[in-house]
């Protein structure tokens, strides 16, 4: 075999491989910068926003979300109540709707813009074109809650709390936990959990 063969051999081998490792890449690891951080998205207040405008000077939630999924309707009086609670404590709060509105019926702009006056969102709500932002940090459900720290490092990824159900029932709020660390100055004490819901529907764009 010629040695220009087995040079192009390999490359393809080792293209091969990291396409294959792309593709398998998980979620976002802790510790790692916000991606897109600067990317424009559409907001149900008709303006474009990323998500640097949504963030806090202590820390920073970017929430997956959606219109439709039960278990973000279970949720959603909760996160409006995290965040109103949270943004004098120093924590930004957007909420991105990655699923193709296409491939899921009611998440389109206008029925966001609806779903939002409809439940008080005290925090943008944006459309992940292309489903981008999801890709890029490893987001597969709705809701899936990804929390950055002031230097835009994340700090908490996974669920919002461990009862879907019921509030009264919540005995370990990941997320509010992870947020009273970071306004505190601290790392939280668990930086992970498995985010549990729809999964997103996404964009074949």
């Amino acid at each position: 075999m010629k040695h220009g063969v087995v040079t192009r051999w390999i490359l393809a081998a080792v293209s091969m491989i990291l396409v294959a490792e792309i593709s398998l890449a998980g979620e976002l690891s802790i510790g790692s910068k916000l991606p897109q951080a600067d990317r424009k998205m559409k907001n149900v207040d008709g303006k474009t926003i990323t998500v640097l405008d949504a963030k806090g000077s202590r820390g920073t939630v970017v929430a997956f979300w959606c219109n439709n999924c039960p278990v973000v309707k279970a949720y959603k009086t909760r996160m409006v109540k995290h965040a109103g609670e949270y943004k004098a404590k120093g924590i930004g709060f957007i909420a991105v709707n990655a699923n193709d509105p296409a491939k899921s019926s009611g998440d389109s702009l206008e029925n966001m813009v609806k779903d939002a006056k409809k439940h008080g969102y005290v925090f943008p709500y944006v459309v992940d074109e292309g489903s981008q932002m999801a890709k890029a940090m490893g987001a597969s459900r709705t809701p899936h809650v990804f929390l950055f720290d002031a230097e835009n490092r994340l700090a908490y990824v996974g669920g919002i709390d461990d009862s879907m159900n019921s509030p009264d029932a919540v005995k370990t709020p990941w997320l509010k936990n992870a947020m009273d660390a970071l306004v505190e100055g601290k790392k939280p004490a668990t930086q992970k959990t498995k985010a549990f819901g729809c999964s997103i529907k996404w964009s074949s764009k």
